[in-house]
């Protein structure tokens, strides 16, 4: 009996899942360089630990819905003085704990649709191995993966049919990170009923969530003004940093002779300065273009193929990166998260397709950036991207295409036997 229960402990994926997110964790979470969580988080959140509400909202970032969602683990430090990397190692428990559960539960759902344990095992490997996870981590931005693993569950959620907790996952989600936006179509095209309780929930949380600032703001009017927070940090959302990323569809609209080094260090690649236009338009049509695309592809696919949702959010995500000036690689873990779970749920095999999208897309974006130009940079990531969207936009209208005429040749042989049966006998002597 005890050799039987070990033998499946031994077996639970949930237990590997584990195992593989320890040397993630120990990469990932060793040390952190400068990066955004230095520069601009850190101040807001040291100001909230010491108990200093009103600071921390004055320089709070449009990122404060992700810090709300994990304010326990901010104030968790404090029982032991813990300093910056204890902050942000606790910070990154979310990320680590979606990983070990939602990895076994892809493999669990593959299993029980048919998928074998080989090909299961190998997609768990996949997910928390993905390059882009350890990225994500290495560059202190794990609510990028929890942002992308909530989309995927909200998903999951959907083809229950359970509308109320779709709608808080997608405004978790939302509140998480405002791109996450994309992911409202995949899922109130899967559910059945119930669409508007789940839009209003998943509009209300992230409103709850940017609350404190607005009401910061509105009652600091004079030192909103000048600069401060509130409207203006929510507002930031629609506006582009100063420089110009090669990974985009923007590259070459950008200054090429007006290069910028990134603020992190000569190590980093030359970027361009952008135009004014693309400073106000790309974070709007970062989200516009992938919630238009999706409501003119979900218009064409048959909902009782509820896997494809997985490939629409995916499809969604892969689009809002390659129109954010700021796409940079850790980006790319959303998209490379639902597409593996599309895999793995639809195809039912060792996830080849996801396996080659996450190796080519990570070269890309990760290891060509210190070898190539930026030029360069730039090409090779559309010769990457674009592909690879179109691949999945073909995908869903082709399997949305063939699922009508598999629904309208039977409705066609109906009719032909109707007509047979109705039509009147030729009166005799008719026929010549």
């Amino acid at each position: 009996m005890r050799a039987g229960r070990g033998w499946a402990l031994l077996r639970s994926p949930v237990l590997w899942a584990a195992i593989l997110a320890g040397p993630v964790a120990l990469f990932g979470l060793h040390r952190f360089g400068t990066s955004d969580f230095l520069r601009t988080n850190l101040p807001a959140l040291n100001a909230l630990r010491a108990g200093h509400v009103g600071a921390y909202l004055d320089q709070s970032t449009v990122d404060m819905g992700s810090y709300l969602l994990r304010l326990p683990l901010i104030l968790l430090p404090n029982l032991w003085a813990g300093g910056s990397l204890a902050l942000y190692r606790l910070m990154a428990l979310p990320a680590l704990a979606g990983l070990v559960w939602l990895g076994p539960q892809l493999w669990w759902r593959s299993r029980r649709l048919g998928a074998g344990a080989v090909a299961a095992s190998i997609g768990l490997v996949l997910f928390v191995l993905n390059p882009f996870v350890l990225t994500a981590l290495v560059r202190t931005h794990p609510e990028d993966l929890v942002g992308g693993m909530l989309c995927v569950a909200a998903v999951l959620s959907a083809r229950r049919d359970r509308a109320t907790l779709a709608g808080v996952v997608v405004g978790l989600a939302i509140a998480n990170k405002a791109w996450a936006l994309v992911a409202v179509v995949p899922v109130l095209w899967l559910l059945s009923a119930h669409r508007f309780r789940a839009l209003v929930i998943a509009g209300a949380i992230p409103v709850l969530a940017l609350l404190p600032l607005v009401v910061r703001d509105l009652t600091h009017t004079a030192q909103a003004t000048a600069g401060g927070s509130g409207l203006s940090h929510v507002t930031g959302i629609a506006s582009t940093s100063y420089v110009l990323k090669p990974w985009n569809v923007w590259w070459f609209f950008g200054d090429s002779h007006h290069l910028v080094r990134s603020t992190f260090g000569s190590s980093h690649p030359l970027y361009r300065s952008p135009p004014e236009w693309i400073t106000h338009i790309s974070h709007p049509l970062a989200i516009i273009v992938p919630l238009a695309v999706c409501l003119w592809v979900a218009s064409r696919m048959d909902r009782r193929r509820w896997t494809q949702a997985l490939l629409l959010l995916a499809l969604a995500l892969q689009l809002r990166c390659m129109f954010d000036a700021w796409n940079i690689d850790y980006y790319q873990a959303p998209f490379t998260i639902a597409l593996l779970a599309w895999e793995l749920l639809e195809r039912r095999r060792v996830p080849v397709i996801s396996f080659v999208v996450i190796a080519t897309g990570w070269v890309v974006t990760t290891i060509l950036p210190f070898n190539v130009s930026p030029d360069v940079q730039a090409a090779s990531y559309l010769a990457w991207s674009i592909p690879t969207t179109a691949w999945m936009l073909w995908r869903l209208l082709r399997a949305g295409r063939i699922a009508h005429d598999a629904v309208a040749e039977p409705h066609a042989d109906a009719r032909e036997r109707i007509t047979r049966r109705t039509a009147r006998p030729e009166p005799l002597g008719a026929r010549s």
